[in-house]
């Protein structure tokens, strides 16, 4: 099998298609240019979760899905057809296989946080993590005083903090 390839026609205004296993499939709605696919071909796209079959409004903005087609976005998991409201979360932007989030939270101010089976572990040397890999591998940006933003990793509770200016906003497995 192939892996599903979602993309553009840039012949025409947001034209979408998909492509899997030698099939192209021309696809009936728009999708934004920030949308995410796993490896069963599912795409998520703002509030829509799209198959090749049907349509799934989830009713809030995804941010992020795994192979499970769990998705996560602003403080909400979608699981199994049902919306969980991660409580005390500002911002959740990633999630991979493990069902575990990544985001920010703002308590005196903002905050890294890693979420798992309802518990919420703040990580303090992160300002915002925004994506997680299978591994458990955690990036995001480090603030210090005077506003200078510096990627950062965090990986079996230790954070490095890389010694670029920036920030670091994916990684694979």
């Amino acid at each position: 099998d192939e892996n599903p390839i979602r993309g553009v026609d840039p012949t025409i205004w947001r034209k979408n298609f998909f492509y899997k296993d030698g099939e192209f499939k021309e696809l009936d709605f728009e999708l934004s240019y920030e949308s995410v696919i796993n490896n069963w071909g599912e795409v998520l796209s703002g509030h829509n979760v799209y198959k090749l079959n049907n349509t799934l409004n989830i009713g809030f903005s995804g941010y992020d899905m795994n192979n499970k087609g769990e998705v996560i976005g602003e403080r909400f998991l979608y699981r199994d057809g049902e919306l969980i409201d991660i409580n005390g979360i500002y911002m959740a932007y990633s999630i991979n296989d493990k069902s575990q989030v990544v985001g920010y939270l703002i308590q005196d101010h903002h905050y890294g946080f890693l979420w798992e089976n309802g518990i919420t572990i703040r990580i303090d040397d992160l300002w915002k993590a925004f994506d997680i890999n299978n591994n458990g591998t955690i990036v995001g940006q480090y603030k210090y005083s005077g506003g200078n933003v510096y990627p950062g990793v965090w990986k079996n509770g230790e954070a490095i903090k890389l010694p670029i200016p920036g920030s670091a906003d994916a990684i694979n497995d």
